[in-house]
């Protein structure tokens, strides 16, 4: 079983998003933003609490209320995080996190107000890693002091808090398991540049052109919430690397590593990675060959404390080439050839046969 943590860290993840929406009085206005991006908590040993500050962010021009409040957070198939009935997980945050305040009276300004809200861990409550949902909602025109009237109306923004237990607390815990296990690589076209793309479908295993979406799913087989990091290695192979005793390791023009994320335990994640390069000054470039050979290989790994799961590896080989476009060429072209065809047998039906000519017919005896 884990033991009492001697330290904790907390990771809250929120791109730093405003959100507009309307009021409740006509040419009111309102404006909520909730930062920063990654918030992390972190108790030295000796320390009771890590806390942390989440900045809200306000601008109305009528009076308002904003409250915070907790939900668990579970995955679809697909990987992505949904809300949960808070309570429902073993992961939940509801005995641990305290937030202060959870809900206040904003007054109209003009300028923006900044309140910040207090996440605090205690470190003595904490023996395992544990995923929620902070949601914070903005009512304009509310003047009421209960927070549960926020709760599903007004604007909001929703924060997803991780808490970690510190390495001891898993330490010589033989019961823990810390498993992940590949279920699939995928690619997909990330967008179309001819009208070719929107009329023919995609086909598996070739690619039109780049770039392209390598998505990873895995599953956490394991009993607890893990700290799992996925890197794309894209690279150009020779066709021997079609055969399933091929040793061709190919040429690696694009590594990626995508930033750390939590698999839920007993349930699906994935990660992803465009085939683009950020260029300063102009915009992203595409790394994909015109035509050729790709491999995409994902490496997954996976952590809790100290403990390791054994790395998952997948890997898919498709063809770039251009054969919408192709296609469409072929088509018009046989299409042409058919409409000329058939052109010319119509006026063969039509035209009478032309008769012989008086001469001819003179020298008949």
């Amino acid at each position: 079983m884990f033991k009492k943590s001697a330290a904790v860290s907390s990771l809250a993840l929120l791109g730093l998003v405003m959100v507009t929406g309307p009021s409740s009085a006509a040419g009111a206005s309102v404006t909520l933003s909730v930062s920063p991006e990654r918030i992390q908590l972190s108790a030295s040993p000796g320390q009771s609490t890590a806390d942390a500050n989440l900045t809200v962010d306000v601008t109305t021009s009528i009076p308002a209320h904003v409250a915070a409040t907790i939900t668990d957070v579970v995955a679809d198939e697909e990987g992505n995080w949904v809300p949960a009935p808070l309570g429902s997980t073993s992961y939940t945050l509801k005995p641990v996190l305290q937030m202060d305040p959870q809900s206040f009276a904003v007054s109209p300004s003009a300028n923006i107000q900044h309140i910040p809200i207090r996440l605090a861990v205690p470190v003595s409550s904490m023996d395992r890693p544990r995923v929620g949902i902070v949601s914070v909602t903005l009512i304009p025109g509310s003047s009421s002091s209960d927070k549960s009237t926020a709760v599903g109306q007004g604007l909001t923004i929703d924060t997803v808090v991780v808490a970690e237990t510190a390495p001891q607390a898993v330490t010589g815990a033989a019961d823990v398991k810390v498993s992940l296990a590949g279920s699939g690589l995928g690619v997909r076209t990330s967008r179309g540049f001819t009208f070719a793309d929107s009329l023919v479908p995609d086909l598996p295993g070739l690619v039109d052109h780049g770039p392209v979406t390598a998505i990873a799913h895995y599953r956490n087989d394991g009993d607890f919430v893990v700290d799992a990091q996925t890197t794309f290695e894209y690279a150009s192979v020779s066709p021997l690397s079609l055969l399933p005793a091929s040793s061709d390791s190919g040429h690696v023009f694009y590594l990626l590593t995508q930033v750390h994320q939590y698999a839920l335990p007993g349930q699906a994640a994935a990660s992803s990675a465009v085939s683009q390069v950020p260029v300063k000054g102009a915009g992203p470039v595409d790394t994909l060959p015109f035509i050729g050979l790709v491999r995409v290989t994902a490496t997954t790994t996976g952590s809790l404390g100290p403990l390791q799961a054994a790395p998952v590896v997948q890997s898919t080989v498709f063809l770039v080439f251009p054969w919408k476009e192709a296609l469409v060429i072929l088509l018009v072209i046989v299409g042409w050839i058919t409409f000329r065809r058939r052109l010319r047998n119509r006026r063969q039906r039509v035209e009478p046969p032309s008769s012989p000519s008086p001469e001819l017919v003179e020298s008949v005896p």
